[in-house]
């Protein structure tokens, strides 16, 4: 197909960024006791089925967000892959849990650039980015953000001839798995 649509999806957190572990952290309350996890830790538990009571409040924080990302670690194996799939006619844009959704994007964003040049913002969609946690994304409460992810890699499915999923954590994965989506190709960071 000459025209066909294709997009790569990319998680952020331990998919494109390992973040900096010193600035934004996620919290869960275990019998009272708040116990601090980074992003690997949180996405262990998801894998593991754990259901808790998370708080996200450093996610939401601006200025935490754009350090955790910008101080990180940039994946160099899963950019090598991006650059393969851009070669291959794809646009990509980022599906991430985290709040704060445009300063993760531009974070992300501009340390991809740091590595594969400015050129890169152009096969970019901002669009359709999303932030599942983000407060001006709205879905029912009782979808976790696993559900979430799913739910808008179905709806770019509707637009897209394909679209492929990369992310780290399993059950994000196994959701998108679950929606039997033709066009959709779900890959392990």
């Amino acid at each position: 197909m000459k025209n066909e649509q294709k997009i790569i999806v990319f998680d952020i957190d331990d998919t494109l960024i390992v973040p900096n572990d010193n600035y934004a952290h996620i919290y869960r309350t275990n019998n009272g006791e708040r116990v601090v996890l980074n992003t690997r830790e949180f996405a262990d538990e998801s894998a593991r089925g754990i259901v808790a009571d998370y708080d996200f409040s450093d996610f939401r924080n601006p200025d935490l967000v754009y350090k955790s990302i910008v101080t990180g670690k940039l994946s160099t194996r899963n950019m090598r892959f991006l650059k393969a799939y851009l070669a291959a006619g794809y646009k990509f844009c980022f599906l991430t849990s985290r709040g704060c959704a445009d300063v993760a994007f531009n974070a992300t964003l501009d340390k991809m650039c740091q590595y594969m040049g400015d050129n890169l913002r152009k096969k970019y969609i901002h669009k359709i980015s999303c932030g599942v946690n983000d407060e001006r994304v709205f879905f029912t409460k009782n979808m976790s953000s696993a559900d979430r992810k799913a739910f808008v890699l179905k709806n770019l499915c509707k637009s897209y001839d394909t679209v492929v999923f990369v992310d780290d954590d399993k059950g994000n994965r196994q959701a998108a798995i679950k929606q039997r989506i033709p066009n959709l190709f779900v890959m392990k960071a």
